[in-house]
């Protein structure tokens, strides 16, 4: 069976995982710079056949070009073959990596009403109804980008680390950034959740990205978190398209 290697390049991080026809074999991410050395160690074990790179910015032409050189490889683009229909209006705007989550979303809760959420450096959230159309969504500024805002946007409040260990209540200016942060953020995923729920009683709900676990604990209602669910939607499209 072809191994598939899928490339999620986002606003902070490089994430990859290896996959056996559905199964995923193994994942490595970076911060900063292609290290070829560290990425030829993660191929060791299983050498890609072919490859699929989604990326939400222009891709190190390093790294392109090695990718390119090495493995038979697709750019992810709704011109793709797809599980479902986009009534995104301007799909060519839409981001890569939120269509790829919405597209393993439809693979993992085939025939049902799905609200997936992205927690990232911005936070998203994806509508698709139960026939596979992808209606469209919202997008939000993540934990990070907020506590750098209140930081740039006035005269004194300090740049703040995030905290996740924060009391709801801050005792000095440094842990009420952090605590109006991280509340904030998750205030804020439960009211939209509370919001399609309302609308579409059925619905499933679904986090993924880096902050999908953490959060899976502090939300009010039944989620499923899938923190590789872009990998998985990018797998599903190399199924497709190969």
């Amino acid at each position: 069976m072809s191994i598939n290697l899928c490339i999620d390049i986002g606003n902070s991080a490089t994430k990859c995982g290896l996959f056996r026809g559905e199964k995923l074999l193994s994942t490595y991410s970076f911060i900063g710079p292609f290290d070829q050395y560290e990425f030829d160690a993660f191929l060791t074990l299983h050498w890609p056949d072919r490859a699929i790179l989604c990326s939400v910015k222009p891709v190190d032409r390093h790294f392109r070009k090695y990718i390119k050189e090495k493995h038979q490889v697709i750019e992810m683009s709704p011109d793709l073959i797809l599980p479902l229909k986009i009534k995104y209006e301007t799909p060519n705007t839409l981001g890569r990596d939120r269509l790829a989550a919405v597209c393993g979303a439809v693979r993992l809760y085939p025939h049902t009403d799905l609200l997936v959420i992205g927690i990232g450096t911005c936070i998203t959230y994806d509508l698709v109804r139960k026939k596979a159309e992808y209606e469209g969504g919202l997008i939000s500024p993540g934990l990070d980008m907020r506590l750098k805002a209140m930081h740039k946007y006035t005269a004194k409040l300090p740049q703040v680390t995030k905290s996740i260990t924060v009391k709801l209540v801050g005792f000095d200016t440094v842990t009420a950034l952090q605590a109006g942060g991280l509340w904030g953020v998750e205030a804020e995923i439960n009211g939209m959740i509370e919001i399609f729920m309302s609308k579409y009683p059925e619905i499933k709900v679904i986090l993924a990205g880096g902050g999908s676990e953490y959060y899976k604990k502090r939300l009010k209602k039944p989620i499923f978190a899938h923190p590789n669910l872009v990998l998985m939607g990018l797998n599903n499209l190399l199924i497709l398209n190969a």
